[in-house]
């Protein structure tokens, strides 16, 4: 039935009334419109409802049974609530152990990229280097050998040294298909959950400061050049690429990770932008050993309700630290200083010191890495060849690239702290 929104006058003129009665029809149309919707949608609601339930149910039954198998054993509730999450946590663990098994490293995709190649890579040669080519019989036996005419017994490359431990060991990383990276940075302030005062009085606000950031996606790329007869040799080609190519890409990605200083084409590194740990704090002096002084800059780290999970240090001074000793006449070496047993890392406690040559002597740095940041990974990094660069075809050398995008979050910035180390001669 027909709804009147508004009424009908008899003194209204005929027009009039045409006019009111098309604006009734227009509003009973709109009416029945909005009342189907809101039909629907308490349907889809109900349909959701029902299958929470549903969840609900299936759980408080799992629960349940879990409860009544606890109870049988004699177990507490707290044992009972200490079981149920230990097996969560273990659950959990597994599935991260294989989702980790299921990833690959970039030595390992560069190897299975060239694995099988060989032919590709001869008729890369063979078609680079163009022009006529002539076969040369064998030699006779009785050749006579030209002083210092004998061909030299080629060996593979040995590359250059590199870190053996890179941001990207203890920071997080995830893909990302875009060109950046927009996150929300909390920042905590004063307001936070608590008593109140009595009835009817005002709540506590839990209040952040959020704040949007974006980090752009930056490309790191380098490139060297190998002699065509080294590529021939399709296994040491491997082997090698496999080897030097990633590393010398994190090496590249270590400076931006720790010391990029934000600019154009640059990451803000996570040291450059850290918080300077003002001493004497803790109770520990800014004159106290390096030990002592790693160790109250995790305690900040902590106090930001964050878990150190690495401490960084120069090579020199993760010597001093390595080799410190008491004073006396007795000298011993100083602990809580250990190793882990697993991976032979120096421990401070219960946390890891890593010596990286991106940071000099007196450079500390100590964060939660874990849960502070992320890398986020364009894609995956990828390797080329090209003679169309510089001299090379008529030197028979292949320039082989390698390049990958990365873009750094840092969640939360009071995560992280560097702390001024005392001089490692001293």
């Amino acid at each position: 039935m027909a709804k009147v929104f508004i009424k009908i006058d008899d003194s209204q003129t005929p027009e009039q009334k045409a006019g009111v009665q098309l604006l009734n029809d227009a509003f009973n149309s709109l009416d029945e419109a909005t009342q189907k919707s809101l039909g629907e949608y308490q349907k889809a609601a109900d349909e959701r409802n029902t299958a929470i339930m549903q969840k609900s149910e299936e759980l408080e039954k799992t629960l349940a049974k879990f409860k009544e198998e606890a109870d049988a054993a004699g177990k507490s509730y707290t044992e009972q609530i200490e079981e149920l999450t230990k097996s969560l946590t273990e659950l959990n663990k597994a599935k991260v152990q294989q989702e980790r098994a299921k990833r690959k490293t970039m030595s390992d995709a560069i190897a299975e990229a060239m694995e099988g190649k060989e032919a590709d890579v001869q008729s890369y040669l063979k078609n680079k280097k163009g022009g006529m080519s002539f076969d040369i019989k064998a030699a006779p036996a009785n050749m006579t050998v030209i002083a210092g005419a004998v061909a030299p017994d080629y060996q593979p490359i040995v590359g250059p040294a590199h870190e053996w431990v890179h941001a990207r060991n203890y920071i997080p990383v995830s893909p990302t298909v875009s060109n950046l990276i927009r996150y929300v940075k909390f920042t905590k302030t004063a307001n936070v959950i608590g008593v109140v005062a009595g009835q009817n009085a005002l709540k506590n606000q839990i209040d952040y400061t959020e704040t949007i950031v974006d980090a752009a996606v930056i490309k790191i790329a380098g490139w060297i050049n190998v002699a065509d007869e080294f590529l021939e040799d399709i296994v040491g080609a491997t082997s090698f690429l496999s080897a030097e190519m990633p590393m010398a890409l994190y090496d590249a990605e270590d400076i931006q990770i720790f010391k990029g200083d934000g600019t154009t084409n640059n990451i803000l590194g996570l040291y450059t932008q850290a918080t300077q740990l003002a001493m004497p704090y803790a109770g520990v002096p800014a004159t106290a050993n390096n030990i002592d002084l790693l160790a109250a800059a995790a305690t900040y780290v902590r106090r930001q309700k964050r878990v150190a999970t690495a401490a960084w240090t120069s090579p020199e001074d993760y010597l001093d630290i390595l080799i410190n000793k008491s004073t006396g006449d007795v000298q011993l070496y100083t602990y809580p200083v250990r190793f882990n047993s697993n991976n032979n890392t120096l421990m401070i406690g219960d946390i890891p010191v890593i010596q990286h040559t991106v940071f000099n002597p007196g450079e500390g740095f100590v964060g939660d890495f874990a849960r502070g940041c992320r890398i986020f990974q364009k894609a995956d990094a990828t390797m080329r060849f090209s003679t169309e660069n510089s001299d090379n075809f008529v030197k028979n050398v292949t320039t082989v690239l390698v390049e990958e995008r990365i873009a750094l979050a840092d969640f939360f910035p009071e995560s992280f702290v560097k702390v001024s180390l005392a001089p490692y001669n001293s």
